[in-house]
């Protein structure tokens, strides 16, 4: 860039000043610009791994970081974050940033601890559209708000395990309450919303956007006796939307309601193709309280007023449509096509919560649009091969057998 200045410093000294600092001004800016960090691949190992000399941006396994607070300080938004098979301690708050952390090998490789008690704090904030936390474990942490070890105001948490956290207020394992929030394949357990004097909500996972392919078990909403304690596994916010997942085994203890899950904040969350089974509520709902259901299973709950498995607090919640419950007097009045028969599990009682040959669950369920390319908890086809119908619930039935061809 060239800028022509026509001024004898003699001739008009103030102008020539405010040209030089306007050219002074265009190279600082064009220094700016060529020094601003670039997105970098970066990479982190556990402590103490031997061969590795942490520096150089991190941007090689032999010179990583140590702590994931230093790859996430140490870099800029944009960056993809690496981590080896080990153990860490504390992760690191994204921001408005759009990082990706993900593991090399998964969740059974890779482990991030909170430290709790020793450190309290949430170790994941993220709130970017392309913030993404991938592939790794994340236990026994502690916020004193929101969100035990995971806060998403927008976001991706993807194969992910949540296990063994604890929060005060929303969300014992995650707290994911912004519409632009995504929580898929991901086993949420033995997390802990509680408090000694305002209520709490999801023992498991608060999510007001689309939660998918999970598993919510184990978890607890929990309060003294006078205090509110909802959605022992899933508080679903607004229009949340959660499909394929297992929620089974929650609690919603002390004035308990929705052991399952529990709908807050208004709005109309829908619950498609889930099976919501084994829950508990101290109060009302021990399956589901004020929430919709579509191809889904809520059958053996139980609670200590009424709506074991279902509760609406007026007739327009508590929607099902396709769906296995019982009773159906329990659901709201638009409901149709559901069935009250036993949903015939292989294992009720020892946790497996597939379908057995004869079920009325089987090819009960009403085809949608987002099926097409979709797959139930095991990864399986939603629209199998021969039917071409979907069953109710998180797994389809595989049928087995032989083929015969005549010619």
């Amino acid at each position: 860039m060239h800028i022509q200045a026509d001024f004898n410093y003699n001739q008009n000294p103030d102008a020539w000043r405010q040209m030089l600092k306007l050219k002074m001004w265009v190279v600082f800016c064009f220094c700016l610009i060529a020094c601003e960090a670039m997105p970098e691949t970066r990479y982190v190992v556990p402590p103490g791994t031997a061969g590795v000399t942490p520096g150089n941006g991190f941007t090689n396994w032999a010179c990583a970081a140590t702590t994931i607070v230093d790859a996430v300080s140490g870099g800029s938004s944009g960056d993809t974050i690496w981590l080896t098979n080990g153990n860490y301690y504390r992760g690191a708050g994204f921001g408005a940033q759009s990082r990706i952390l993900r593991s090399v090998n998964g969740r059974d490789f890779t482990f991030v601890n909170g430290g709790y008690p020793d450190v309290t704090g949430r170790p994941f904030t993220l709130n970017h559209p392309d913030a993404v936390v991938e592939g790794v474990t994340i236990s026994n942490c502690y916020s004193p708000n929101s969100g035990g070890a995971v806060y998403m105001a927008q976001g991706t948490l993807r194969n992910c395990s949540i296990i063994g956290n604890r929060c005060v207020t929303y969300g014992g394992g995650v707290y994911a309450e912004g519409t632009n929030t995504f929580v898929y394949n991901c086993i949420i357990r033995d997390n802990i919303a509680s408090n000694d004097s305002v209520t709490v909500q999801a023992g498991g996972v608060y999510i007001g956007g689309v939660m998918s392919n999970c598993i919510i078990t184990m978890n607890r909403s929990w309060g003294p006796s006078s205090a509110e304690a909802d959605g022992g596994g899933v508080a679903a916010y607004g229009n949340a939307i959660i499909r394929n997942c297992l929620i089974v085994e929650n609690r919603a203890e002390a004035v308990g309601f929705g052991g399952g899950v529990m709908s807050v904040g208004g709005g109309t969350p829908w619950f498609q193709n889930c099976t919501i089974a084994s829950n508990y509520a101290t109060l009302d709902g021990g399956g589901i309280y004020n929430a919709n259901l579509e191809n889904s299973i809520v059958y053996f709950n139980t609670a200590g007023r009424v709506g074991s498995n279902c509760f609406g607090s007026t007739t327009n919640y508590a929607q099902a449509y396709n769906s296995c419950t019982a009773p159906l007097t329990a659901l709201g009045y638009l409901s149709s096509n559901n069935i009250d028969s036993n949903p015939q599990f292989v294992g009720f009682s020892s946790g497996n919560y597939r379908l057995t040959r004869g079920s009325l669950c089987i090819n009960s369920g009403m085809n949608q649009d987002w099926m097409n390319q979709a797959t139930d908890l095991d990864q399986h086809r939603r629209l199998d091969r021969f039917s071409g119908h979907v069953d109710m619930g998180a797994y389809e039935y595989l049928f087995s057998g032989n083929i015969v061809v005549v010619h």
